[in-house]
């Protein structure tokens, strides 16, 4: 069985996660991906992922979940929470 998904099929996966689509190109030994902007980070530019992928998430956006963290960002998340239980530790 082959599956034909349409540009609604693509829009639709975006609203679903609160996604501002923006298209779609092939690219070899991948096939469709999917090009997007999230409104929390639009600072972050266009973000693309393969639909193979993409149309099982849920959550598109990589800063969202945190994949693209840098290492001084985790520390101040540690640092917040360790603060937070035991007020004046720091790393």
């Amino acid at each position: 069985m082959n599956n034909k998904y349409t540009e609604k099929d693509y829009i639709d996966k975006c609203n679903e996660l609160n996604l501002i689509y923006v298209g779609n190109h092939k690219a070899k030994k991948v096939g469709t991906v999917i090009d997007f902007i999230c409104p929390k980070h639009k600072d972050k530019g266009i973000q693309s992922k393969e639909w193979s992928h993409f149309h099982n998430y849920t959550i598109g956006c990589g800063y969202c979940t945190g994949r693209y963290k840098t290492t001084s960002e985790i520390i101040e998340e540690i640092n917040t929470v360790l603060y937070t239980i035991i007020p004046g530790l720091r790393i």
